[in-house]
């Protein structure tokens, strides 16, 4: 649905149409690179009913919710089954505590950050063909107290 529809025809005046349903066969003629979604305006040619090119600009374009889930259903349930598994722990054999040690070495020299999630995504990174349990990274990383951190005063 647009608000305000122009449509201008080679040879004629324009014409102006308030609250116009775009018609389904008009969506074979948009261009999807173009950035409708974001500013609201459509702009496409097509063949009027005497064969002559128009020019069609939709204004503040609104879509119905509905019909877009009913349309993007499809695509989302394939982007789903396309989507990267998260990653898990690397299966392999186990790191060897010295290059373990010395990974964690070059980790505080590149000032990583000093946590345990973000220290195991690096460490499997580093060494993907092994297996890296969080345990392991636990263990080399510097005691934290239990609980939240205490208010700072401003």
């Amino acid at each position: 649905m647009s608000f305000k529809t122009l449509v201008s025809r080679e040879g004629a005046d324009d014409h102006l149409i308030e609250f116009y349903k775009i018609p389904p066969e008009d969506w074979d003629h948009v261009r999807w690179n173009d950035s409708f979604f974001g500013h609201g305006i459509l702009t496409y040619r097509r063949w009027d009913r005497a064969r002559r090119i128009e020019e069609v600009r939709h204004f503040n374009v609104k879509f119905n919710p509905e019909h877009v889930k009913r349309v993007a259903a499809p695509y989302q349930a394939a982007q789903a089954t396309l989507a990267a598994p998260p990653m898990e722990e690397n299966k392999g054999p186990a790191i060897s505590p010295a290059h373990l040690k010395a990974w964690f070495e070059f980790y505080k020299k590149i000032d990583g950050e000093m946590r345990e999630d973000p220290a195991w995504d690096h460490a499997r990174m580093c060494f993907p063909k092994n297996s890296i349990t969080r345990q392991k990274i636990r263990d080399l990383l510097p005691d934290r107290p239990m609980g939240r951190p205490p208010k700072r005063e401003t």
